[in-house]
This record gives structure tokens, C-alpha cells and sequence, in this order.
């Protein structure tokens, strides 16, 4: 397993928390939510997804806009 780096050079390091923004919406394919889901319950269902065997997860969005 590789280990987590300090590659965005954030002034707090890899214990630095998340900068959330209320109006990013996450859309699931698979669940209609009307509005989507908000960055941090989309975070979380993607972690929860990534968890679960054969369930692929893939990141579409604009370029400049972080998906990493």
C-alpha cells in the first residue's frame, strides 16, 4: 500500500481536514436524488462504495475542478 504524501503542499500536511462547500453537489447514477447529494455525504458514499467489492466508482467533472 503506498502512503499518503503531502503532493497539494497544504500548509497543515496530510492531517489537514477538507475545505467543504455547501453548494458542490454529487449525482449518483444508480440512486435518482432530486438536487443530488452534498460534498460530504457524496464523499462519504463514494468511501462507503470503495469499500464494497466490484463496485466501481468513477469521477466525471470539469477540467480545473478537483476529482482527485
Amino acid at each position: 500500500m503506498l502512503g499518503v504524501d503531502n503532493w497539494a503542499n497544504s500548509p497543515g500536511g496530510v492531517n489537514d481536514e477538507y475545505f467543504c462547500d455547501d453548494q458542490i453537489r454529487l449525482f449518483d447514477s444508480s440512486d435518482r436524488h432530486e438536487g443530488g447529494l452534498s460534498g460530504l455525504d457524496g464523499l462519504n458514499l463514494v468511501r462507503t462504495r470503495l469499500h464494497e467489492q466490484k463496485s466501481p466508482i468513477r469521477l466525471v467533472g470539469l477540467s480545473g475542478v478537483v476529482k482527485s
